[in-house]
Order: C-alpha cells, then structure tokens, then sequence
C-alpha cells in the first residue's frame, strides 16, 4: 500500500513537473509575441508621427501657394483694370478727335 502511494505520488510529481513546463513554455511564448507587438505599436506610432509631420509641412505649403495665386491673381486684376482705364482713356481721346 505504501508502494502504491509512493507510485502515485511520484507520477503525480511528474505531471505537475510536464504540466509547469508546459505553463513556463506557454509564458515564454506569450512574452515573445507581446515584445513582438510592442515594437509594432512603437513602430507604428513613430510612422504616425512622422506622417502627421508631413500632413503639417504640406498643409504649409498649400497656404503659401494659396498666398502665391492669391498674390498673382491681385496683380492681374491690377493690370485688367489698368488696361480697361487704359482703353476707355484712348476712346475718351478718339471721340474728342472726331469731332
């Protein structure tokens, strides 16, 4: 009888012993995959704030070539106008030789 208990209690041990390997292999393997993931977050974030900084530096640009045909478009309103007063002065002074 106590041999049957030490049998029982020895296989018992053993399966405790292949039951804490399995648990530190599955621990080990979930360590792995967390690093994993966390260097993808961490890889991720610097993509994200690197494509926000480029999202800033064209948003820049698209003011200042706003402010360019903003710019371009004053000045040829400005020479439209000069023109027009141009050409009525010149018809102003044709109509004065007419007569």
């Amino acid at each position: 009888m106590v041999g049957d208990n030490m049998k029982q209690l020895e296989q018992s041990a053993e399966k405790a012993v292949e039951r804490e390997e399995k648990l530190k292999d599955k621990i080990l393997n979930i360590q792995v995959k967390f690093k994993t993931a966390e260097g993808r977050f961490e890889y991720g974030e610097m993509n994200i704030t690197k494509l926000n900084q480029r999202i800033d530096d064209i948003e820049d640009e698209i003011f200042r070539e706003k402010l360019k045909i903003k710019k371009v478009a004053d000045e040829l309103g400005e020479t439209l106008m000069t023109c027009l007063l141009i050409t009525r002065g010149s018809q102003t002074v044709d109509t004065r030789h007419r007569i």
